[in-house]
């Protein structure tokens, strides 16, 4: 058992603030750890391994000649594939987009990023959906045998079909953007907040203007 695995991300920060870990172990760690678990949990539908350990060695080799870590600090992360990392596709989990390659990272990673995070690779979405059924065939790693606690479908029948819904003008009943942070916490007995349109800045590459 790794104890990088097991640590959290606040507490592995301030290891890896402190010296007793490196980015780049943190990241040959957690590369291990999603080569062993990603076959079953299908978690990941990309990965980008190079990268991550060349910008993990990176910020391991300026650390010991005594720059100061970022606030992140190198800390691994997976980016869902509704968002955009430059030079990886994003595919919102849906064959028409199956060669989206995004030209720069979205806000949100991009943010990240600056903040010392290090895109490990994308993580999987359920696709392009109306009244919370997958429209169309699996894309790139959305292929689990359909009672597998792998597979989207599971998860999402258990929690209502996915999502909260709306009655549209044209009589299609559309799912809620927001319907995994409305829906599925009660179940769970958490609490879920709907962020408002614009809360969250979509960046150049998907701007509605």
């Amino acid at each position: 058992m790794s104890l990088i695995s097991y640590t959290s991300a606040r507490e592995l920060i301030g290891r890896i603030m402190s010296g007793e870990f490196t980015p780049l172990e943190v990241m040959e760690d957690t590369l291990r750890r999603i080569e062993k678990a990603n076959p079953s949990l299908n978690a990941f539908v990309s990965i980008d391994a190079d990268r991550a350990l060349n910008e993990a060695s990176g910020l391991t080799k300026s650390i010991a000649a005594g720059a100061t870590p970022p606030p992140l600090a190198g800390l691994p992360i997976g980016v869902k594939d509704l968002e955009d990392v430059a030079g990886m596709v994003t595919s919102f989990g849906s064959v028409p987009f199956r060669n989206n390659v995004a030209t720069e990272d979205s806000v949100q990673v991009a943010r990240l990023r600056e903040a010392g995070a290090i895109v490990v690779g994308k993580t999987k979405h359920a696709g392009i959906r109306i009244d919370g059924i997958l429209q169309e065939p699996p894309l790139r790693g959305y292929s689990e045998p359909l009672e597998s606690r792998a597979n989207v479908g599971w998860i999402q029948r258990r929690v209502g079909g996915g999502g909260c819904r709306r009655d549209d003008p044209r009589g299609v009943r559309l799912r809620r953007a927001a319907g995994q942070s409305a829906f599925p916490p009660p179940i769970r007995g958490v609490s879920g907040s709907n962020p408002p349109t614009g809360g969250s800045p979509w960046g150049p590459s998907r701007s509605s203007t």
